[in-house]
């Protein structure tokens, strides 16, 4: 008899993580694609003003579904979320060097935020693999 390996806590906690970072992409694309739109002046302000309450609106949910975690998984969140930090302040420091020197070209930052999520993606498995 094959056992299963996929309990049904475990899916409804990945389509949270996705679902979060779908969620979080798309305000922020929003907010980046903007200027695109042509917008009059007042327009603009008016929707970045609903881009931003609507990131603002994100802090809420994250601590419904963070406290409604259990002890194993907020710690796994604790440990990746401290290693992405760490790893994301050290690649922030050797970019500016590397972009302060002309080694490397400017870039806009939203590929900073995507080595964040990347780093803390990874170390959500490595942490979560130590359990399985």
């Amino acid at each position: 008899m094959a056992k299963n390996l996929v309990v049904p806590g475990q899916v409804r906690y990945l389509f949270n993580i996705i679902g979060g970072v779908v969620l979080l992409t798309g305000v922020i694309a929003a907010g980046v694609c903007l200027k695109s739109f042509g917008l009059a002046p007042t327009a603009n302000m008016v929707a970045l003003a609903v881009v931003l309450l609507a990131l603002l609106a994100l802090f809420p949910l994250v601590r419904s579904v963070s406290h409604r975690m259990d002890e194993l998984q907020q710690a796994l969140h604790e440990k990746a979320s401290a290693a992405a930090l760490a790893l994301s302040v050290a690649l922030a420091a050797v970019v500016g060097v590397l972009q302060a020197n002309d080694v490397i070209p400017l870039f806009n930052q939203l590929w900073t935020f995507a080595a964040i999520v990347a780093l803390w993606a990874i170390g959500l498995m490595l942490t979560d693999a130590k359990f399985k």
